[in-house]
């Protein structure tokens, strides 16, 4: 019996007359059954070896290079802190066999909604999901902790909900709005995944983010249509982008929030003239 690295189990047996080992059956080791293989905040897909781990989207590998040689015991930290009010709103994972309820809270009485609203309020709140998957879900259940022993599974997974959260250290712009103002900065390379950060694959990663920064400049008429953006990707030099019309800077909306809850309540000074035949 051998095992190979892509935890395949193969039997042979001895052959007398060729004086060699056979193969006459294989089956597969599920990694995924070792408890937190991923680690904290990481996911196995058995379907993905012998890779079989992946952080959730926000997350990093906490160490790179463990993680580049299958280590995957150190699991996965957040890019940047979450906002307390979660207000970047939740990622939907389809199909997990959910996190270990260890460090959970639960209450089958309420909706899904409530759930939600139970999560946004609390600055712990790491997660939640249906208590109970029949008819259609009920029920809530909460995550104050890292995320341990997630698994994508093939059949009868359950939805969980995990606070997107992306924004800069000051909590004040979205993910494009951190993007631009990093940009600015002349500090672009800090939005290559560490994994992605080499000398080969940096050029070509810092060209797509300059082009997806002209696609969502303010005016229309300055950002390049799909064949022109085919052409970016190629050689040739790139324009500055201006200012993106989509980045979110939370001081500045709620300003204007407030400046147009004033003018909604001004009188209307516009006059009508109206024309009449001889």
């Amino acid at each position: 019996m051998v095992v190979t690295p892509y935890g395949d189990v193969q039997r042979f047996a001895w052959i007398d007359r060729t004086h060699t080992w056979a193969r006459f059956s294989t089956a597969m080791i599920d990694l995924s059954d070792k408890y937190a293989l991923c680690g904290s905040n990481g996911s196995c897909n058995i379907n993905k070896s012998p890779a079989v781990c992946e952080c959730l989207e926000g997350f990093t590998p906490k160490s790179p290079r463990e993680w580049e040689i299958l280590d995957w015991t150190e699991g996965c930290v957040r890019r940047a802190p979450l906002p307390c009010n979660h207000s970047d709103g939740f990622l939907k994972y389809e199909a997990l066999k959910l996190p270990d309820t260890s460090h959970s809270w639960a209450d089958n009485n309420i909706s899904l909604e409530e759930c939600e609203k139970l999560c946004l309020n609390n600055c712990s709140c790491t997660s939640y999901a249906n208590s109970d998957v029949r008819e259609g879900g009920t029920g809530c259940l909460l995550w104050f902790s890292d995320l341990l022993d997630i698994r994508k599974l093939a059949a009868n997974g359950q939805p969980l909900y995990v606070p997107s959260g992306f924004c800069d250290s000051d909590h004040k712009h979205n993910l494009l709005g951190h993007a631009w103002r990093l940009w600015n900065e002349g500090k672009a390379v800090e939005l290559i995944d560490q994994l992605l950060d080499n000398s080969s694959t940096s050029s070509e990663i810092l060209r797509c983010i300059h082009i997806g920064l002209l696609c969502v400049q303010q005016g229309p008429e300055d950002r390049p249509n799909m064949s022109t953006v085919a052409l970016m990707l190629g050689e040739g030099s790139l324009s500055q982008p201006k200012q993106s019309g989509f980045f979110t800077e939370r001081n500045h909306i709620e300003s204007e929030s407030s400046s147009s809850k004033q003018q909604s309540s001004s009188t209307n000074d516009i006059t009508i003239s109206m024309l009449e035949p001889r």
